[in-house]
């Protein structure tokens, strides 16, 4: 076995992975990366990473082997992307810059990352819900100068329903973009009415990392990413509705104003991450058990039992063992949980005063990136403590709607209990197509 490898990561599974999602993976990513059909420029090599991992992770006694050495922290991982690298790529510009440079770089964090608020506050993170895996990293580049106003093009300008105009102006050669791929884009924006540049990543040290219809972007780059080829260039006109809408928004410079049109000329520099295997077919929502309403403690209480961090960040605690079947990506589930700052101990959400738990589908639900990574592995009747921290809950943005509000980067506790499986995960199919995002 290569002592430099995250197994896990090239598979894009969590530790916690069955032999048979494991197999699954091994045969979409294959598909995916075969040198003899995919047009990516490292195809070959991850392909052959993507054996290498199956050949350990697929055989008990390697992996068992695998999984000590990781557990003793004998490996290290190679290429793994810390939160802070995240952080740095996308936020953070090079030292090299000026401070106002910096704080372009901020806000355009601030104007591109949407959310709403809603009853639960696991809802609409600021980051995306998709099946876990490590961020990958961005591609780098170096720092340019972005055109202060829409330079010219050509090509044929198409309009969607919903008011969308896109017109592709550079054609591309790779694959092609759909909901729930991972990609990286270069990109920068203008105000229609005055021409004025608001944004860029040209100025940067890196792209920018979105997930497609997750929720984490605006609207209309959600759509109006869909269709893209690796390499090619796009302009989105976005009308004021899938952009900042009647709030627009006053922390950009220049300021956009209420219901604004927006001129995009977007980059597709690279597809990341494939889309996840396809939801399970719908079905009728379950009856949700019913509950007493309770009284959720105030500050997290004492627990014991072993404590597991991934290479996420995310650290979690089994203090209460199940003894029902074991949760798996793909599944939905009905748990009910209390919420905690860390950094003060208040609590801020719990479904225990309520009248029912909470259904989440594992990957897919739009609850925080920390519950998707943190649920899979749990035994129905089982509690388990999740120890989030702030990019994988709510980012630099933060939640002001939460009592008390949540601060930005702020790491937050779950206790979690799995009252049941309310429908397990659909078997892979060959052909599997992923389904559209949606926010409650």
């Amino acid at each position: 076995m290569a002592d430099d490898r995250d197994f896990y990561a090239i598979l894009q599974v969590n530790r916690n992975a069955t032999l048979d999602e494991i197999e699954r993976a091994h045969e979409r990513l294959s598909r995916t990366y075969d040198p003899e059909t995919s047009s990516k420029p490292r195809a070959a090599q991850r392909h052959a990473d993507v054996q290498e991992a199956f050949e350990v992770l697929s055989d008990r006694a390697k992996r068992r082997e695998y999984d000590g050495d990781l557990r003793r922290g004998e490996r290290e991982v190679a290429g793994a992307v810390l939160p802070s690298d995240v952080l740095s790529n996308r936020f953070v510009i090079a030292a090299a810059l000026t401070l106002v440079a910096s704080v372009i770089a901020v806000l355009a964090v601030v104007i591109l990352v949407g959310g709403d608020g809603d009853e639960n506050l696991v809802a609409n993170p600021t980051t995306p819900a998709v099946t876990p895996t490590p961020a990958p990293t961005v591609p780098a580049h170096t720092p340019g100068v972005p055109p202060e106003s829409p330079p010219e093009i050509a090509g044929e300008e198409i309009t969607t329903e919903s008011g969308l105009v896109y017109i592709d102006f550079e054609p591309g050669t790779g694959e092609v973009a759909q909901a729930s791929d991972t990609v990286a884009v270069n990109y920068s924006g203008w105000l229609q009415e005055t021409g004025e540049l608001f944004d860029s990543s040209i100025s940067r040290t890196a792209a920018l990392r979105v997930v497609i219809g997750a929720g984490g972007v605006i609207a209309g780059w959600d759509e109006g990413l869909q269709g893209m080829t690796e390499g090619g260039s796009r302009r989105l006109i976005i009308p004021g509705d899938l952009a900042y809408g009647e709030a627009g928004n006053l922390n950009a410079t220049p300021p956009i104003p209420p219901n604004a049109t927006l001129i995009f000329d977007v980059e597709l520099v690279d597809i990341l991450i494939p889309a996840p295997p396809a939801t399970p077919t719908p079905v009728p929502t379950p009856t949700l058990p019913a509950q007493t309403p309770g009284v959720p403690d105030e500050n997290p209480p004492d627990v014991t039992g072993e404590e597991v961090t991934l290479e996420s960040g995310l650290t979690y605690i089994d203090f209460q063992p199940g003894a029902g079947e074991v949760a798996q990506t793909g599944d939905t589930v009905a748990v009910n949980y209390t919420g905690w700052l860390q950094d003060t101990g208040a609590m801020f959400d719990s479904s225990i005063s309520r009248e029912a738990p909470l259904p989440v589908t594992i990957g897919f639900s739009s609850v925080i990136q920390g519950w998707h990574q943190g649920l899979p592995g749990l035994a129905e009747g089982g509690s388990r403590r999740l120890i989030i921290p702030g990019d994988l809950a709510y980012g630099e943005a933060g939640n002001p709607n939460a009592t008390p509000p949540i601060p930005p980067g702020a790491t937050l506790i779950f206790d979690i209990v799995l009252v049941d499986i309310l429908t397990a995960a659909a078997p892979a199919t060959e052909t599997p197509t992923p389904a559209a995002e949606s926010s409650p």
